[in-house]
């Protein structure tokens, strides 16, 4: 992608009337899971950085699902300092003791070949 792409992909992440804030959304998206919810973290990421240099900012992430720890630990890889908040007292806190919600990366590719897969591959 070019920097014209980055600069597209962070003006779309921009609620109307914010300057610095940007939002991974799902709306408008038939696909709404954890693989799917990184790769928009991970795209945003990159555009950011592509963009509007992340090296050495604070960057703040609301949010501890698998989207905002995606795109915090991609904007630290960055050269971000990131910090994250969540209203949950815990990480991926929908997930903790769930015993029977497994999350695993290609289960919504399933039966495909690649499904079985334990690596999301991003």
């Amino acid at each position: 992608m070019s920097k014209r792409d980055a600069e597209r992909l962070v003006e779309e992440a921009k609620p109307i009337g914010y300057r610095k804030l940007y939002v991974i959304s799902s709306e408008g998206k038939s696909r709404i899971n954890i693989a799917a919810q990184q790769c928009r973290a991970l795209n945003l990421a990159w555009a950011l950085s592509a963009a509007q240099s992340v090296s050495g900012k604070r960057v703040f992430v609301i949010g501890a699902g698998a989207a905002g720890l995606s795109c915090a630990a991609a904007l630290k890889v960055l050269g971000a300092e990131v910090g994250v908040f969540d209203r949950a007292s815990a990480p991926m806190h929908l997930q903790l003791g769930c015993h029977h919600r497994f999350i695993h990366p290609r289960i919504v590719d399933w039966p495909a070949e690649h499904s079985t897969m334990a690596s999301a591959n991003l």
